[in-house]
């Protein structure tokens, strides 16, 4: 294991962005006379601390972060392997903010040996803070990692991104698609009593109980701090019009404020359900709306979907 002040300079001299030197520093201290010499660590940004973690706050917590984790991405448990399910635990933990010195040296030894792109790409929020603040990472990609949400991302790690299109002067970033959690449920039951006309208690407790469906997946957007829209997407495990896969993966339900609508907020949700899907192993993704709902209509042939039939369906009392 390198020394801390070795993986020091090289995050603040070698790899950080030349925008943003001296404004970024990263601090790690260890309590000589702690248990294990248990420590603390953060990533500051103009002298103040944007992330923090210390081991004791660490042992604390971590069985109610694992089981958090757990909760939120079920799949974990069907993992296999021991360690790899061991190791997206830790990741889902870190996500959710529990955060070590371990957690920092092993995040940093993961992005020293691997590329750029898969530093960005990967599952572990640490190595991502660490690539979206790298001197590799240009102005093009910047862009696309706004514009597309990077995908379902921590919290914390969104004022980074915004820190440094702030610095590369990009304009910044006010969109952040991420899974929903229970917090969010009244804002996106608000957003779906507009489109689906029932009353949003009721759809919040649906919400509720599909959180903790692992067949299902929603997702929000959020604009400085506000949820602006959302999308709620399903496996489906029995025949699907024009598909020949099972399951499939089905988006039920989105909807965008009007203020926030033709700025891509929609497609940024798509990508995150499309996403989930896949993760679920998922080959086809399939949609349907109403053959009078024009803009729907439009909406899905623009984001590469092909019409697969037309019906119309009946029903008779008994």
């Amino acid at each position: 294991m390198k020394s801390w002040n070795d993986a020091k300079k090289k995050l603040e001299q070698d790899f950080l962005a030349p925008s943003l030197r001296g404004r970024v520093s990263y601090f790690m201290t260890r309590y000589t006379h702690a248990h294990d010499e248990a420590g603390r660590v953060a990533v500051r940004v103009d002298g103040r601390e944007l992330l923090r973690g210390c081991d004791m706050d660490w042992w604390q917590n971590s069985t109610a972060y694992r089981e958090e984790a757990l909760r939120r991405f079920p799949e974990i448990a069907g993992l296999q392997s021991p360690d790899e399910r061991w190791d997206r635990i830790y990741d889902a933990a870190v996500d959710l903010g529990c955060i070590s010195t371990w957690d920092f040296y092993d995040a940093f030894d993961t992005f020293e040996n691997q590329s750029i792109e898969d530093s960005l790409n990967g599952k572990n929020g640490l190595v991502r803070l660490f690539a979206v603040l790298d001197r590799r990472v240009g102005k093009r990609r910047l862009r696309t990692l706004r514009d597309e949400g990077w995908g379902r991302e921590p919290d914390w790690l969104f004022p980074f991104l915004c820190l440094r299109l702030e610095a590369e002067g990009l304009r910044p970033a006010v969109l952040w698609v991420r899974p929903a959690d229970p917090g969010d449920l009244p804002a996106v039951a608000a957003l779906a009593a507009r489109m689906w006309e029932h009353p949003a208690a009721e759809l919040e407790a649906e919400f509720a109980a599909l959180l903790n469906d692992p067949d299902a997946g929603i997702f929000t957007a959020k604009a400085m701090g506000e949820t602006v829209a959302f999308a709620q997407c399903q496996l489906r495990r029995d025949y699907v019009e024009g598909c020949s896969t099972s399951p499939v993966g089905y988006l039920e339900g989105i909807f965008v404020h009007e203020a926030h609508r033709k700025q891509g907020v929609a497609a940024a949700l798509l990508r995150a359900c499309e996403t989930w899907a896949k993760e679920k192993g998922c080959t086809e993704f399939a949609s349907d709306c109403e053959l009078d709902n024009t803009d729907s209509l439009r909406f899905h042939e623009s984001l590469g979907f092909t019409e697969a039939n037309r019906i119309v369906c009946f029903t008779k009392k008994l």
